[in-house]
């Protein structure tokens, strides 16, 4: 690893994420298409998520002792970075809830 050069790790780190940006548009399509979203909320699918963006990922159960509160715990905060035009940050949440979840106050 030490001899790739910093550049090379750039572009795959690059590709990496749009291979993730792409897979989460074909899920989201095929998810909301099968709930009968209309032709023009399926096109609105290919806007979300930009590859250039920092993109934070949690993808494991969301569990109550993982503390996904703390997500929550200053709302202005968390909207003043997701919403920042300079420094842009997107968050990508995935898998399945605990069945206790949904008793957990958020």
């Amino acid at each position: 690893m030490r001899r790739v050069p910093d550049a090379r790790l750039w572009q795959m780190r690059a590709a990496s994420r749009k291979s993730l940006i792409e897979f989460i548009r074909g899920r989201l399509t095929r998810q909301i298409a099968g709930h009968g979203a209309s032709a023009e909320e399926i096109g609105e699918v290919e806007q979300i998520f930009d590859p250039d963006t920092l993109t934070l990922g949690f993808a494991r159960r969301f569990a109550a002792y993982k503390r996904p509160n703390l997500l929550l715990h200053n709302p202005d905060r968390l909207l003043a970075i997701l919403t920042n035009k300079t420094r842009p940050v997107q968050l990508v949440m995935a898998g399945k809830a605990h069945r206790k979840m949904a008793r957990v106050r958020i």
